[in-house]
């Protein structure tokens, strides 16, 4: 498996993933603000219940509604979910090819896990269109699977933008 392609294209996936979960997040709470709510009090309530709250169930079922989405020749998108008031992206990489978990060394596995936390923790701290993501939820989690098992899991959270 080509890691440099996969980062690269990983990379522009991501970035425009992380731009419609922070601009999704931003109009909910600004929905909720011109119906006349406190913009505070609407995010000290999704924080409290974030996983459980109304908008933010109906956002993760309008961007599940057409996953699984093949990307790219490699990486297929299967789903995004809120867990533990984190919202989490799930991927398979080589879905319907036959690739499987020796198709990686542990290398591989190292420098894809490097480069993708470096990628995605630029685009986290620094697009301001994710700011209502990084002020409401715990984090954010990729988690890359090659045939259900995972082979690695990046973590964000706030306090990685200090």
């Amino acid at each position: 498996m080509d890691m440099q392609k996969l980062n690269r294209n990983l990379n522009k996936l991501n970035k425009i993933l992380f731009i419609v979960l922070g601009i999704s997040i931003a109009i909910w709470v600004g929905v909720e603000v011109f119906v006349g709510e406190k913009i505070e009090r609407v995010k000290e309530q999704m924080k409290e219940n974030l996983c459980e709250a109304p908008n933010v169930k109906e956002m993760l079922a309008r961007l599940n509604s057409g996953l699984p989405s093949k990307l790219d020749e490699i990486n297929t998108l299967e789903k995004i979910v809120c867990e533990n008031r984190r919202f989490v992206y799930h991927y398979t990489l080589g879905k319907g090819m036959e690739a499987d978990e020796s198709a990686v060394t542990p290398q591989d596995i190292a420098e894809l896990k490097e480069e993708q936390t470096r990628e995605l923790k630029k685009e986290f701290c620094g697009d301001a269109r994710l700011k209502a993501v990084r002020e409401i939820a715990e984090g954010v989690d990729f988690v890359y699977f090659i045939k259900d098992k995972e082979l690695i899991r990046v973590g964000l959270e706030s306090k990685d933008c200090k």
